[in-house]
């Protein structure tokens, strides 16, 4: 299982959460699709998965910062 932030412009508004006007927050969870990564060149592909009880899964806090022209996030359990 990854676990990263990742900002975009594109998002499935449905799935996420409103923060603001211009902010929503989407939890997806997702894992490699090999388990060795020497099967695979550059970034690993990756799946979606369903989590029956996605409770203990669901991040607790969520940092948004933006520094030197970018974008970073953290959140943790």
């Amino acid at each position: 299982i990854r676990k990263r932030v990742i900002f975009t412009d594109v998002s499935s508004t449905s799935l996420a959460e409103r923060v603001d006007d211009n902010l929503y927050v989407q939890f997806r969870p997702v894992m490699t699709r090999h388990c060795s990564l020497d099967e695979c060149d550059g970034e690993p592909p990756l799946t979606d998965f369903h989590i029956a009880d996605v409770a203990p899964f669901v991040p607790k806090w969520l940092t948004i910062d933006y520094r030197r022209g970018k974008w970073l996030g953290e959140f943790g359990y």
